[in-house]
């Protein structure tokens, strides 16, 4: 199968993207930088942990969304807590392990203990686990496991970001709102 590519639309950013994504991945590096007359970047590429991906300066008008988002799997809490920290760095956390990042673009930072809880053989454990990741920002698993467990408390009153809303098929537990 050939490499699929992903490539990111900005509005003159591209440059500095790749420089700050490559600083939060291990194994990273910008590959090449395709500039105009004037010295200012065109495409940019980079391979985030071996994953290539390009830049493209393409100017305004085409905001990301979070229909697109890059998805993270981290093996433990000490990586979901290492990429949420970094990424939400000037940007804005979401809900449900979504954030946006400074440059506008949306990443999902999911710990595979996640996935494990929520396919559960056991329904009601299953459900428990995703209940507790519905009232969640970062995930954190250790409340995941306790949830699915039985022996946590429901999380009351949790509200999303100012014009956040949960993407479609995502209900929200009751308690939590999005304005």
């Amino acid at each position: 199968m050939p490499v699929q590519t992903p490539c990111l639309w900005f509005d003159g950013q591209a440059e500095q993207a790749a420089e700050f994504y490559t600083s939060v991945f291990p194994n990273s590096a910008v590959t090449a930088v395709s500039r105009n007359p004037d010295g200012s970047a065109v495409v940019v590429a980079w391979t985030l942990d071996g994953q290539p991906y390009q830049g493209l300066n393409g100017g305004p008008g085409q905001a990301a969304s979070w229909a697109v988002s890059l998805s993270i799997s981290c093996a433990d809490q000490a990586e979901v807590d290492h990429y949420w920290d970094a990424l939400s760095e000037g940007g804005e956390e979401s809900m449900c392990g979504w954030l946006r990042d400074r440059f506008g673009f949306w990443w999902q930072v999911v710990p595979t203990r996640l996935v494990e809880l929520v396919t559960d053989p056991d329904p009601a454990r299953a459900q428990r686990a995703q209940q507790a990741m519905l009232g969640m920002r970062r995930i954190v698993v250790a409340e995941l496991e306790a949830a699915a467990d039985g022996t946590a408390t429901a999380l009351a009153g949790v509200t999303a970001p100012a014009g956040v809303t949960a993407p479609a098929g995502v209900t929200a537990p009751a308690g939590v709102t999005a304005p």
